[in-house]
């Protein structure tokens, strides 16, 4: 599941389809590849209806004949009954959302990711593998988790999910922090959920929204959503994230997200200015002979 709905706010466009490859490959062709290398034979788009025309045009037509593709529209009116859309209400719902608007196309177990987050050939075959041992009707889920070193972006602050984890690397939970930085002598600082300023260790192992589900996960995730709804419904920027999902499942409900490790640097383009450093990693990569280009025939 890519979850590709979202605009960028911040980096000013429609990020997902900009070609930052040698032969103008947009980040999600990247992840498709290494999704294929990795095993993964099926890829369900999570989108805005009014991206659908230009998804096909830019991007599916790269895909024929080398993985299934399939489209779902997230738009804030799907909502469950007896819940309506508040006109107070002018964003999505968030990537809690997203994942429910997938529910009816997706019956094994799967990963997720973002659309413009470039997550690495070791991160996929870590992820599939992970995933050939999960039981569809199980709450045990797994997550891929990159140090805070090497999810950091030059032009800007970022956010990103820490992760307080436990024995056995089973996940005790996510808390966003956001405003993240490089500092001084090798110091990550950010800002908690409650905006007091920390200190975050380079080799803390945050979450870049790349998770391992089973189809249980769409149970539960609707009757959060509905509990969501209920103290939200006409909050006009209120979000229902997955890692809120996670760590319910965590803590209320027995559940477990165990943490694969991976030893690959994300990259995206959260700013314009990541887009020229994105390109010459990705120009690199090809001259490695770990990536050819194009990627995909047309």
């Amino acid at each position: 599941m890519v979850l590709a709905a979202g605009m960028g706010s911040r980096y000013g466009g429609l990020k997902q389809i900009e070609g930052v490859g040698p032969s103008q490959e947009t980040i999600i062709e990247y992840s498709i590849w290494d999704a294929i290398e990795g095993g993964f034979d099926k890829v369900v788009f999570v989108i805005a209806p009014a991206m659908r025309d230009l998804f096909e045009e830019v991007v599916t037509k790269r895909f024929k004949g080398s993985i299934e593709v399939l489209f779902v529209e997230q738009s804030i009116d799907q909502l469950p009954a007896p819940y309506k859309l508040s006109n107070h209400r002018v964003k999505p719902w968030g990537t809690g959302h997203a994942l429910l608007c997938a529910k009816e196309k997706i019956d094994t177990p799967f990963a997720v990711i973002n659309a413009d987050d470039f997550y690495g050939r070791a991160s996929f075959q870590i992820l599939g593998d992970a995933l050939k041992s999960l039981e569809s009707g199980s709450e045990k889920f797994v997550m891929v988790g990159y140090s805070a070193q090497a999810t950091l972006s030059e032009s800007g602050v970022v956010s990103r999910g820490i992760c307080s984890i436990g024995s056995s690397s089973l996940l005790k939970g996510v808390e966003e922090h956001h405003n993240i930085s490089q500092g001084e002598d090798a110091l990550i600082f950010g800002e908690n959920s409650n905006g007091k300023r920390v200190t975050i260790a380079p080799d803390t192992i945050v979450s870049m929204n790349m998770w391992g589900f089973t189809p249980k996960i769409f149970e539960v995730a609707q009757e959060l959503f509905i509990q969501f709804l209920k103290e939200n419904h006409n909050h006009p920027t209120a979000e229902f994230y997955i890692p809120y999902i996670v760590n319910n499942i965590i803590e209320q409900r027995g559940g477990e997200c165990r943490v694969l490790y991976t030893p690959e640097r994300w990259f995206g383009v959260t700013y314009k200015e990541d887009s020229s450093r994105v390109k010459k990693s990705l120009l690199s990569l090809v001259e490695k002979g770990i990536y050819p280009t194009p990627l995909f025939k047309l």
